[in-house]
C-alpha cells in the first residue's frame, strides 16, 4: 500500500513534465532579446524616444549577434513591398543605431539631440552578402552615417 500512495504523485509529475517539455519555449525562456524595426521613421534628435515601451534604440554591441535575438513584427504591413521578408527582419532598410560612445565626437548625432546638417548619426541595415568559393551567404550589418536633419527607421530592442 505504501508504495501505491508514492507512485501517484510520481506518475502526475512524470505527465505535469511532459506537458512543460511539449510547448515550444518562448524567446525570452530561450535567452532570447526581442528586436525590431520601427515601422516609422524619424529625425536624429528623437530618434531615442521612437521605441514602444519595453524597448530602447539600440546599439550596435547589443545586435552584433542575432542568433541571442528574436525579431518581432509590431506592424505586418509596414514592409509590405518586401515581398521576400517573411517573419524575419527586413533587409537593406536603414535605421538609426546607437554607437555606444559616451562622446558626441562621433556618429550619434550629439547624444541623439541634434537636427544640424552637419551632425551624423550613425545608420544600419541587415544585407545579404552573397558570394566567395564555393557560395557564401550571410547576413551582414551595413553601416552608414547620415545628417540628422535626415529621417530613418530606428532599431529597438527589448530592456531586460
Amino acid at each position: 500500500m505504501k508504495r501505491l500512495s508514492y507512485s501517484a504523485p510520481i506518475i502526475i509529475v512524470t505527465l505535469f513534465a511532459l506537458v512543460l517539455v511539449a510547448e515550444p519555449p518562448s524567446a525570452r525562456a530561450q535567452g532570447l532579446k526581442l528586436y525590431y524595426l520601427t515601422a516609422s521613421s524619424f529625425a536624429g534628435d528623437v530618434a531615442t524616444q521612437a521605441c514602444a515601451t519595453g524597448y530602447h534604440m539600440a546599439s550596435i554591441a547589443e545586435l552584433s549577434d542575432l542568433g541571442n535575438h528574436r525579431y518581432v513584427i509590431f506592424d505586418p504591413d509596414a514592409y509590405k513591398a518586401n515581398g521576400d521578408q517573411g517573419h524575419g527582419p527586413p533587409t537593406n532598410i536603414y535605421g538609426w543605431l546607437r554607437t555606444g560612445e559616451t562622446t558626441s565626437a562621433t556618429s550619434n548625432c550629439s547624444l541623439w539631440k541634434s537636427t544640424s546638417s552637419g551632425d551624423t548619426g550613425l545608420t544600419a541595415a541587415i544585407t545579404i552578402n552573397i558570394g566567395g568559393a564555393p557560395s557564401v551567404q550571410a547576413l551582414v550589418w551595413d553601416l552608414e552615417s547620415d545628417s540628422c536633419t535626415a529621417t530613418n527607421h530606428v532599431w529597438c530592442v527589448e530592456d531586460y
